[in-house]
């Protein structure tokens, strides 16, 4: 016949009940005052918790759009405004500028005369495959073209990249450093544009001073960044000459634009590029 033996406690629960059944341990079993300092520990660690998740989704630099950044910008304590500009004659704008806004306006923005001659067959050679149709109006002489064409390899190259972005469904990040990067450096790496022009990718600059950031809770300034692209002037060694002798002269840190970042604290921005990806804004740019 089977006897059920009484069940005996686990040794941590025995001395666990051992030492709650002592008696006349007054220091160990006497109520404490409540410490109204722990609750407020706890409050000010919750506050602080709560503070910093709303800061850093109030500073992500996707936390808002760059047109809402603009918008923040208008009613910042130096508010900053963006006008259009329209001149109201030929003759506010110099001859130069006016060429290249003719040359933007009437002949890229419609792919009129942009494609060397020189590249017709090999174009048509992988029209079927990589390009599409391309009307006649879009070629010209090379002499005609306002600037060096790339080969038609190196733009094949180019949708190669960014198709296979598109189909594996690659992050904006991916997107600049593999398709926008390629491109850039295919359009401006040209003798032409030696030690005059070229861009860098600035995804980590950042606005300065301060003040030029929209004002976020509290009013304190957010940091936002800047683009992800800058086309810069190469400035000459006169220009850079000058530049820091100007900033040797001032008691705060100087740039000739809106950071400090050091690659383009003397290298004049003349382009801005900010790149968002298909399923934030539905195209590219």
């Amino acid at each position: 016949m089977n006897h059920l033996l009484p069940r005996t406690p686990s040794p941590s629960k025995r001395r666990k009940r051992q030492d709650t059944d002592i008696q006349g341990n007054d220091a160990e079993n006497t109520a404490r005052p409540f410490n109204p300092t722990a609750l407020l520990s706890l409050r000010d660690d919750a506050s602080q918790h709560s503070t910093s998740s709303a800061r850093s989704s109030a500073t992500s630099p996707r936390s808002r759009s760059p047109t809402k950044r603009i918008s923040d910008m208008l009613f910042a304590p130096q508010p900053i405004v963006f006008k259009q500009f329209v001149p109201r004659g030929p003759a506010e704008l110099p001859s130069d500028l006016n060429t290249i806004l003719n040359t933007i306006e009437r002949r890229f923005s419609r792919g009129i005369a942009v494609v060397s001659d020189a590249y017709r067959n090999a174009i048509e050679g992988l029209a079927d495959e990589t390009f599409g149709a391309i009307d006649d109006f879009a070629y010209t002489k090379p002499i005609k073209l306002p600037g060096p064409s790339p080969a038609p390899e190196q733009c094949a190259k180019a949708v190669l990249l960014a198709q296979r972005c598109e189909e594996g469904g690659h992050c904006e990040a991916a997107w600049n450093s593999s398709v926008h990067n390629f491109i850039l450096d295919l359009a401006l790496h040209h003798n032409v544009f030696k030690e005059k022009l070229y861009f860098l990718n600035c995804t980590s600059t950042w606005i300065s001073p301060p003040s030029l950031n929209s004002p976020g809770q509290a009013g304190t300034m957010l940091n936002f960044k800047m683009v992800n692209f800058a086309i810069h002037i190469e400035p000459s060694e006169c220009f850079r000459k000058a530049l820091r002798e100007r900033a040797q002269r001032s008691a705060l840190p100087m740039s000739a634009n809106h950071t400090l970042h050091e690659p383009l604290r003397w290298r004049p921005i003349c382009v801005s590029i900010e790149t968002k990806h298909t399923s934030q804004i539905g195209v590219r740019r």
